[in-house]
């Protein structure tokens, strides 16, 4: 038979699982802009090279601004 789980404990292994996919996603970034920068793989111009670096930036602070909000939250939730 299946177990419920509480909703605490179901919030802290989405937090675990957040955490480890933003990690990924970090190093992901960080090859994509090495990649972009130091490597002579493409070649198309510096304006194209520049706006993928923008956008892939843009992606990664939106999910920073993402983890940090649900930290925050959890924090305050589990500080009450």
């Amino acid at each position: 038979m299946v177990e419920d789980i509480s909703i605490a404990k179901a919030s802290f292994v989405s937090l675990w699982i957040q955490a480890l996919l933003y990690g990924a996603y970090t190093i992901l970034y960080l090859t994509c802009v090495y990649i972009l920068l130091c490597l002579k793989i493409m070649r198309s111009g510096v304006r194209m090279k520049m706006t993928m670096i923008f956008l892939a930036s843009a992606l990664h602070f939106l999910a920073t601004a993402h983890t940090g909000i649900t930290l925050s939250r959890a924090r305050a939730s589990h500080q009450r």
